[in-house]
């Protein structure tokens, strides 16, 4: 897993948000902060979720989305 995917975010124009779980080990937190300095986004760890957080924790993911999405203004 030494994929490093940053090299994507130059052709990235809408907002992001980065999220991994804490125990991600395919893309773990220290990577996911690459990414969103990269994308000039914000991150978040989720506490004690791993790779398939929006399987382990369907509800907090959807929160999540909704109130990233909620905040973004239209162009």
């Amino acid at each position: 897993f030494a994929e490093d995917a940053r090299h994507y975010a130059n052709g990235v124009t809408c907002p992001a948000h980065v999220i991994t779980g804490e125990f991600d080990e395919s893309c773990p937190p220290a990577a996911g902060e690459r990414m969103a300095a990269a994308l000039n986004a914000p991150f978040e760890t989720l506490p004690a979720l791993g790779h398939l957080a929006m399987m382990q924790a369907p509800a907090v993911i959807a929160r999540k989305l909704t109130q990233f999405i909620s905040g973004v203004k239209s162009p």
